[in-house]
Parts: C-alpha cells; sequence; structure tokens
C-alpha cells in the first residue's frame, strides 16, 4: 500500500503508529498491506488499513464483514459528504459497547492520478475495468464520526498534492445506500 498518503497526524494531534498486520498477503488477495493506528495519550482514536490489489481485483475483506464476525453489529449505513463528494459510512457497534464509524473507499492509482469511488458492496463499484494502473482499498475507522471524515479529508488532500484527483460518483449514479442489510452474524 502507498505509506505516502497515509496521515502521520491523526484527530486531536494523535501519532500514526504502524500495527501492520504481517499475514494479510498470504490469506488475501492483497499485494501489501499497512495498518495505523492514530494513538493519543495510550488512547486509540482511530484506524486506517490500507491494502493495495492486483489488476482489477478489490480487497477481499472489509471491516464490515470483519467485525460482525467478531460479534459487534452493523447497526447504520449511511452516505455523507467529504471534501463534497459522496462517501458510505457504516456505524459498527462492537460487543463491548464501543461504536465504530467507517468509511470504506477505493483509489485507482493511474499514474500520478487518483480514481475514487464508495460504494457498500463490491459488486457495486463498477468503472475500473477499462483503467489501468494499481488499486489501493482504504478503509478508515474512529469512535466519532469527525475523526473518520477528517482522515478521509486528509487522504484526498495528499492524493491531489500528487496528481488530479477524480471520482466515479456522479448525481446520477450516488452510492447506493442498502434499505436492509445484516445487522450481525
Amino acid at each position: 500500500a502507498q505509506l505516502e498518503l497515509i496521515p502521520e497526524e491523526g484527530p486531536e494531534g494523535s501519532e500514526a503508529i504502524v500495527n501492520t498486520p504481517t499475514d494479510l498477503p498470504f490469506v488475501t488477495n492483497a499485494s501489501s498491506v499497512i495498518a495505523v493506528d492514530y494513538v493519543l495519550q495510550d488512547q486509540r482514536l482511530a484506524g486506517l488499513f490500507a491494502a493495495t490489489s492486483p489488476g482489477n481485483a478489490l480487497y477481499e475483506h472489509s471491516k464490515n464483514v470483519c467485525e460482525r464476525l467478531k460479534g459487534g453489529a452493523l447497526k447504520r449505513i449511511d452516505r455523507v459528504s467529504v471534501e463534497g463528494y459522496p462517501f458510505i459510512r457504516s456505524t459498527i457497534v462492537h460487543p463491548s459497547g464501543e461504536v465504530d464509524y467507517a468509511i470504506s473507499f477505493i483509489a485507482r492509482r493511474i499514474g500520478s492520478d487518483f480514481l475514487i469511488d464508495s460504494r457498500y458492496t463490491a459488486e457495486e463499484y463498477t468503472g475500473f475495468e477499462t483503467q489501468t494502473g494499481e488499486i489501493l482499498n482504504i478503509q478508515i475507522w474512529s469512535y466519532h464520526p469527525r475523526y473518520t471524515e477528517e482522515l478521509v479529508a486528509q487522504m484526498i488532500q495528499t492524493m491531489e498534492t500528487q496528481g488530479a484527483v477524480g471520482f466515479v460518483a456522479r448525481e446520477d449514479d450516488l452510492p447506493r445506500v442498502p434499505e436492509t442489510h445484516i445487522v450481525d452474524g
């Protein structure tokens, strides 16, 4: 994954601590991964996971699925605007009662430019098949929705310093919020 895109500082001035699981490239379709915890005074305020996947393949795991398998509940899915663009946000309640607000998106790197999209299911991602370049699969979460959105905005701003950033979503093709979803499992 692209280390230079990962914010070094997180919400409330928290420090980015790399906490990458080493087994994922061997058990998933990711060619590289990086995970970061944003820590302030020994408290994790947010987390970020980025995986690079080959060709037109999307990373095959998501926070929504993993947390439900660990006993969490997906309580809400909504669409939010970050930097003027639509993203799908999930609200996950853990068995401890802690809440995570998560945003997942993909960014296709085409030369120095990026094409971004955020959808609820992998099947909803379209338009990437005709593009070439690596796909970055990004998942960001925190216990406060504002923190999650700030980290997403920081990543977009960093991408903009490297090249043009475009979004797949259009007014007639906004990310769809599902009417029903599996809460736990």
